[in-house]
């Protein structure tokens, strides 16, 4: 290369990184003023995204919670009508134990509870109380003596004690024998009791 054709290539290098140089410096001005005259973003442009992301899900949330309070109103009402038909149920099942009770049926029952109740309701003295009791454990023990005792002359002679004069003297010879039913004398001579 001759040294004019390399002046030439030097001169146009020199113009090129100057208009390199002045390229650059505009780019630095032109943002440099954009970042000073240009305003702040505003919070809620800022937060636009984020709010309407957060109305989505708490839309969605009240959706879910209206869905499962119907289902919850729903499940409350089966239980109800279920609660009702189980009370009108105990009800019926209660009032029939409490005809048989009035009825007189009961041989299952202890001592106590045939006691306690004949006395339900009822407000009387511990005494009272206390001689109702004896009369049904006396009675009890009277029928399991007559039901242990296999010879018929002991038998015999627990129905003697339990048909007294003293009790037919007081008109208590229905009661004796409904009481104590091996007293009733069958036709084909033998004795049960209850």
């Amino acid at each position: 290369m001759t040294e004019r054709e390399q002046r030439r290539t030097r001169k146009h290098w020199r113009k090129h990184q100057a208009n390199k140089r002045e390229r650059m410096k505009q780019a630095i001005e032109t943002n440099n003023f954009l970042a000073n005259n240009t305003p702040p973003v505003s919070p809620e442009n800022g937060d636009f995204q984020q709010n309407i992301r957060r109305t989505n899900a708490q839309r969605r949330g009240r959706k879910k919670v209206r869905k499962d309070r119907s289902k919850a109103y729903r499940q409350l009402k089966k239980l109800s009508v279920r609660l009702i038909s189980a009370e009108k149920l105990n009800q019926r099942y209660r009032q029939r134990l409490h005809r048989m009770k009035n009825k007189g049926k009961l041989s299952s029952e202890s001592p106590r509870s045939k006691t306690n109740i004949l006395l339900k309701g009822q407000n009387v003295s511990p005494k009272v109380r206390k001689t109702l009791l004896y009369h049904f454990s006396l009675v009890e023990g009277i029928k399991q003596k007559y039901r242990d005792n296999k010879s018929e002359k002991k038998r015999q002679l627990i129905r003697n004690v339990v048909k007294s004069n003293i009790l037919k003297k007081y008109r208590f010879k229905h009661f004796t024998e409904k009481t104590f039913s091996f007293c009733r004398k069958q036709n084909n001579r033998t004795f049960r009791i209850h």
